[in-house]
């Protein structure tokens, strides 16, 4: 009886055994899935990383051509009014200038006489 009940407990022995074999299995199966399924996401996250910094430095040189082209347009636009400034200047120079010839043009033919060209 004694073997009976050893064999009996043997076989259920085997029996746990073998089914923990598959459990384990199965977990290590699950396991490895779990670490490959992080290792895709860790190169993911790496190229994200990547993409981000060229993103951001390509953003960093966008923003200083930006400021310069303001600074530029600024300037520009200073030069602008200088130049408009000096331009009205000339204008009213020139317009006193042809007064005056105008004047002396009057003064000189009234100082000719009747007959002269």
């Amino acid at each position: 009886q004694c073997e009976v009940a050893l064999s009996g407990e043997q076989s259920t022995l085997q029996a746990l055994n073998t089914q923990l074999n598959e459990f384990n299995a199965e977990h290590c199966d699950a396991q490895l899935k779990s670490i490959d399924y992080l290792k895709e996401q860790r190169e993911r996250y790496g190229q994200f990383n990547a993409e981000l910094k060229q993103s951001t430095q390509r953003q960093q040189v966008l923003n200083q051509q930006l400021n310069e082209s303001q600074q530029a347009h600024a300037l520009l636009n200073q030069h602008l009014i200088t130049s408009e400034q000096a331009l009205k200047g000339n204008e009213y120079a020139l317009n006193q200038a042809r007064l005056r010839a105008s004047e002396n043009v009057e003064h000189l033919r009234t100082e000719l006489r009747p007959n002269e060209p």
